[in-house]
């Protein structure tokens, strides 16, 4: 803003000058001419800075290109392992508001796809700087292969209520399970796939155990119907 009021000050200051020496001169007709050329040149640089104002007080999208560029430059920090899927980046007051969807392997741990939306992060916070632009706020939202879609049709239950029905189910199976260990829950798509570890007394025999892995597994499969698949680990107690 303050480019422009020097610019068109300058320009005024010109035009002003030249219908004074035309008058001065004898050419009456260019002191109005002057008047209407400053009148509109003020008119266009008050119309910028309105249009420039309004744009970062609405959040305008930034210019294509440059989106392109920054998703380029996050792209070769993250590698093909963990694909860009989408940068969204807009202006908010002084600085810059990014959204950056990142894709990741969906076996992978929170931590580790905490670290992978920290250095993605940092990537475009780094490609920012780059284009000479303040970081206002960088969001990041980590996208597991294979992820449910939001349908209320299709979305499975949260984990915490899943995994607290399927300990449940297996703690009830057989009369030998005497706790669980862990229980890792797995969504693809509109599945849900169980991993339980159970706790067997050590005096078991593999094939009892074998058997008795085989009944939690049906039971957990009847008795929670959103769960597609049960991997069954048997740990033995060797503390009882």
């Amino acid at each position: 803003a303050n480019a422009a009021h020097h610019r068109s000050d300058a320009y005024a200051s010109v035009a002003a000058l030249g219908g004074i020496a035309g008058r001065g001169l004898g050419f009456y007709w260019l002191d109005p001419v002057a008047g209407v050329a400053v009148g509109a040149l003020v008119a266009i640089q008050g119309l910028k800075i309105c249009r420039t104002a309004a744009d970062e007080l609405l959040d305008a999208a930034f210019d294509p290109a440059r989106v392109e560029r920054l998703r380029d430059a996050v792209s070769v920090v993250l590698g093909d392992d963990y694909p860009v899927k989408s940068l969204r980046a807009r202006k908010a007051g002084p600085g810059v508001v990014a959204d950056l969807v990142v894709g990741v392997p969906a076996g992978l741990s929170a931590s580790a796809a905490h670290q992978v939306g920290e250095h993605g992060a940092q990537a475009l916070r780094d490609a920012l700087a780059a284009e000479r632009l303040t970081v206002a706020d960088v969001t990041t939202h980590l996208d597991p292969s294979d992820r449910q879609e939001a349908s209320k049709t299709s979305l499975a239950a949260l984990p915490s209520a899943l995994e607290k029905r399927v300990v449940r189910r297996a703690l009830a199976s057989h009369a030998s399970v005497r706790g669980v260990s862990h229980c890792v829950l797995s969504y693809s798509r509109t599945k849900v796939l169980a991993k339980v570890d159970v706790v067997l007394p050590d005096a078991m025999t593999l094939r009892e155990a074998h058997r008795v892995a085989a009944i939690v597994r049906r039971s957990i499969l009847r008795g929670v119907p959103e769960v597609y698949d049960v991997d069954v680990d048997c740990e033995l107690d060797e503390l009882r």
